[in-house]
């Protein structure tokens, strides 16, 4: 494994810690799931009751990445895209599954899907931060 794959593995996991924290703090019981080889990056939350479930899709980036999406993916309740991981101050867009469906993109030959490439649609203070629409797990 080279370096910069150790940085992306690294960027990942710290990102879906995050969010793992913050869901935490808002009283769900969190379970990263692997969602490909080496890719935890799905959240499986359940409330502290048990009554309730659901699953987050976590994707994080250094930078501003255009953000693929997996087919796993579309099958969560929320996406979470964390960015700016590295400096310390990472920002986080919540986003509901129906939101991420109205902005999917293809590429030409069909075989990958993309959310909005030009992140100018999520990167919204609407979805800024945004950690009480997911709704507390107590």
């Amino acid at each position: 494994m080279n370096l910069k794959q150790k940085i992306r593995r690294v960027t990942g996991k710290t990102g879906l810690y995050y969010t793992a924290f913050k869901l935490s703090e808002r009283g769900w019981n969190v379970f990263p799931q692997r969602n490909g080889l080496y890719k935890p990056n799905i959240l499986v939350c359940e409330s502290l009751d048990g009554s309730r479930k659901m699953c987050v899709q976590v994707r994080s980036f250094k930078d501003r990445d255009p953000v693929q999406i997996s087919q796993g993916g579309l099958k969560c309740n929320y996406w979470v895209m964390v960015h700016a991981i590295a400096s310390g101050k990472p920002e986080a867009y919540i986003l509901p599954i129906d939101e991420v469906k109205k902005h999917l993109k293809h590429n030409a030959g069909g075989s990958a899907v993309w959310l909005n490439e030009k992140f100018k649609y999520y990167e919204d203070n609407q979805f800024k931060e945004k950690w009480e629409q997911i709704g507390k797990g107590c």
